[in-house]
């Protein structure tokens, strides 16, 4: 249940993911046309894709702002001593 290179379904914009796998994978492919017209067609359907992608995303970017202020304390710490 692991997605990737969802930014690419919210704006107009080369893909940004990369990923290696570490065991036989089956991959589904959703192209932003695909994408945008099945939450045309379905309101329902998109309403909830988003809303799932923004908490996703959220999560991503918290911990994203987490990793960083550890990073910078650690940086802070190093530069100090």
């Amino acid at each position: 249940n692991i997605f990737f290179g969802e930014i690419c379904l919210l704006e107009d914009s080369v893909r940004t993911a990369n990923v290696i796998c570490e065991e036989d994978s089956i991959f589904y492919i959703l192209q932003r046309d695909d994408f945008n017209r099945l939450c045309s067609e379905n309101y329902r359907f998109g309403y909830y894709v988003l809303k799932s992608l923004s908490k996703i995303l959220a999560d991503r970017l918290k911990k994203s702002n987490e990793d960083i202020m550890i990073l910078f304390n650690a940086l802070l710490h190093e530069i100090e001593d």
